[in-house]
């Protein structure tokens, strides 16, 4: 076994995702990340996550000929007259397939608004029209839950019109966000949406300074109260740039203890070599301040694991 493999046994990181078909056998080693969560080893499963924006054209089914449909495609069906019901049997199939394979997590579905200037990949977003990809949101979070698995919005507060990271781009105002954007968010969060991923951009209508995931004005001020959001919220991939960086394990640590900080519950490291830095320091996240998040995530995250994944 890989030390990715001896980690999870040991119960240290909460669980893995799987790019790309999560049926295919891994090339070198396992294939994608680690979910970091705080606390020790229990008896509960693991996370086994998929990312559907990326698996929407590499998935294969048993019982299913096409890819999975793209979120563009389900977007452009329910502004062509779609019902959210048949987006919701469409999902619902895929999903009990995933469930079937022991998939229990899927990062998605994507909540950002699409459009030009998006900095999502072509085909993620449902569409521009907020209230669109608040009904398509909310349909897949059913779908998801009807089968089992646990839904992950992404990513709040929408990164999807790049702001201000092109030429001439302007950021959103705090009415854009609250409104426009927030309106999928809000929708998801009401058909019991458990888990938010947070984007990696700035927002200066909300903090001028802090990226999104590691903004606790973002986290605790805009996410948990004014959207009343209670359950768990996951960091992008800390991993990124990690063997690029001077001194890569030292900036990781600092990046993912100001991401647990601001509020986030779990954090996502791709890069196995960033994970073993992260996962295999001695004291990681040291001062009291975090150490009462670290106990406030282990709840959330105990609690999302008992509520989906403890049979009873």
């Amino acid at each position: 076994h890989s030390p990715r493999h001896s980690r999870l046994a040991a119960g240290r990181p909460a669980g893995v995702w799987r790019r790309g078909d999560p049926r295919s056998p891994p090339r070198g080693g396992p294939t994608g990340g680690a979910a970091a969560r705080p606390g020790a080893a229990g008896p509960r499963p693991p996370l086994v996550a998929v990312d559907l924006a990326e698996a929407a054209t590499r998935l294969r089914l048993p019982s299913v000929e096409e890819p999975l449909a793209s979120a563009a495609e389900m977007g452009f069906a329910l502004e062509q007259g779609g019902a959210p019901f048949e987006l919701v049997v469409s999902w619902l199939g895929v999903a009990r397939q995933l469930a079937a394979m022991g998939v229990n997590f899927c990062f998605g579905p994507v909540l950002d608004l699409g459009g030009p200037g998006s900095q999502r990949g072509e085909g993620e977003c449902f569409g521009e029209s907020p209230e669109l990809v608040a009904t398509a949101g909310a349909a897949a979070v059913d779908a998801l839950s009807a089968a089992g698995l646990v839904a992950c919005g992404q990513g709040f507060p929408g990164r999807g019109l790049g702001r201000g990271l092109g030429p001439g781009a302007e950021p959103a105002t705090a009415d854009d966000l609250e409104g426009r954007d927030g309106l999928p968010f809000a929708a998801a969060i009401s058909h019991g949406l458990d888990v938010i991923q947070l984007a990696t951009g700035l927002y200066p209508a909300w903090d001028p300074k802090e990226p999104a995931f590691r903004s606790q004005a973002v986290l605790s001020d805009r996410l948990r109260e004014a959207l009343g959001f209670d359950g768990v919220a996951v960091s992008p991939d800390l991993g990124i740039g990690f063997g690029d960086a001077a001194d890569g394990a030292a900036a990781l640590r600092s990046t993912a203890e100001g991401a647990l900080a601001a509020g986030c519950d779990l954090l996502v490291v791709g890069d196995p070599e960033a994970q073993g830095a992260l996962l295999d320091a001695r004291h990681p996240f040291p001062g009291p301040d975090v150490a009462v998040r670290w106990r406030e995530a282990a709840q959330r995250v105990t609690e999302l694991r008992d509520d989906w994944l403890v049979p009873g």
